[in-house]
């Protein structure tokens, strides 16, 4: 079980969290809103994280290998392209399902100034997606980054750790995996660095659309928000028990 060490911030993020929801008097609208913005930063700098951390390892293997010159600088070609063609792939794809989700919420949750087809002009264009995250909605909701990035800490940073070298001449875990050959072992656990991003998405969607139906319902209370960034915040982790390991069995000798 985790210790109060490792989930300390995990409950001060919660605490914050809930604080700004008090201090500011946001209703369902705001933390709609809020969710949103956390999906939209945090998930994508996840995606940078990992595409970042994977060309540093490559390039990083590919300096203490003894490939010749022109092997290396083929593969180093490679690796440049596939960064950028990563990065492309996910802006349009991260962004643009963030961009469809905001013309949603701005017909149900208008923001000042804000209207469904203005947001709709940026499906394909993540810089206008993020002038206008940073034009409309950071100013009112910025401070709820700060406990976002407290309780994803762990998210934002398990791509880059599983890829990056931990040891100079140590390849990372998911080159071993890639480069190996199929009748040669594999390191188990390793991770789809890609796939944090979009999980942690669907379950902060659930939460918008669980503040839709408690508004529609008019349960628009306190109470109700802090059991929503309960589900958020809330390090439940620290209350799962972990496994205790069974004794194996030896078969006994038979005289």
């Amino acid at each position: 079980m985790p210790s109060f060490r490792e989930t300390w911030p995990d409950l001060l993020a919660f605490a914050i969290g809930l604080g700004l929801a008090r201090f500011f008097r946001w209703q369902a609208r705001d933390l709609v809103w809020t969710l949103w913005l956390g999906s939209l930063v945090l998930g994508y700098l996840t995606i940078l994280a990992t595409i970042a951390g994977g060309v540093v390892a490559i390039l990083h293997s590919l300096s203490t290998s003894e490939t010749d010159p022109k092997s290396k600088m083929a593969l180093l070609a490679m690796t440049v392209g596939g960064g950028l063609f990563l990065l492309v792939f996910f802006s349009l794809h991260f962004c643009g399902f963030h961009a469809g989700h905001a013309t949603f919420l701005a017909l149900f949750f208008p923001l000042p100034d804000i209207t469904a087809p203005k947001i709709m002009v940026t499906f394909v264009n993540p810089l206008r997606l993020w002038a206008f995250a940073f034009r409309s909605v950071i100013p009112h909701y910025g401070y709820f980054l700060i406990p976002a990035l407290m309780a994803e800490r762990h998210h934002l940073l398990k791509s880059l750790r599983a890829v990056a070298p931990r040891v100079p001449n140590e390849r990372p875990a998911f080159l071993v995996e890639l480069f190996n050959p199929s009748d040669s072992p594999k390191p188990n656990n390793v991770p789809d660095p890609f796939f944090a991003p979009y999980k942690n998405v669907v379950r902060m969607h659930f939460l918008i659309f669980f503040f839709a139906f408690a508004h529609f319902l008019k349960l628009d209370s306190f109470l109700v928000y802090a059991v929503i960034y309960a589900a958020y915040f809330f390090p439940w982790q620290a209350l799962r028990h972990s496994p205790i390991p069974t004794a194996e069995k030896t078969p006994c000798s038979t005289p």
